[in-house]
This record gives structure tokens, C-alpha cells and sequence, in this order.
């Protein structure tokens, strides 16, 4: 009988598996768009001089990488 896992450990195995394909699927599926995003927004960013992010939902870090 297997054990029942907690949620958020459910949750975090659940991440730790689609992680490594995610990003490759997010491209494909966006046909890229998400690659444009995070260019424009790295470029707002810098033009607004902002020392600090935060990327609360961060996903694969991507934005925050770019950053």
C-alpha cells in the first residue's frame, strides 16, 4: 500500500517533473511569444531603473534569469 503524500509535497513532485520539459512546451505552444515577453519586460524594467524584482510566480525562474 503506497503512503499518501502531504499536498504540497504532491504539489512540489508535480513541478519537479514537468520542469525540465516546461520550458521547451511553453515555446513551442506560444509559438515563442513568451521569449518576446520577457525581452519587452526585461527592457521596461531597465528603462525604469528598478534595482529589485520579485517574480511571485516564477515558475523556471526565465523572467527572473533574464533579469
Amino acid at each position: 500500500m503506497s503512503e499518501v503524500k502531504p499536498q504540497t509535497e504532491q504539489v512540489k513532485q508535480m513541478f519537479d517533473d514537468i520542469a525540465p520539459t516546461y520550458d521547451s512546451l511553453n515555446h513551442i505552444l506560444s509559438l515563442s511569444i513568451d521569449k518576446l515577453w520577457r525581452q519587452r519586460v526585461v527592457k521596461a524594467i531597465r528603462r525604469v531603473g528598478a534595482k529589485q524584482i520579485l517574480d511571485v510566480a516564477t515558475g523556471t525562474a526565465d523572467l527572473a534569469i533574464a533579469m
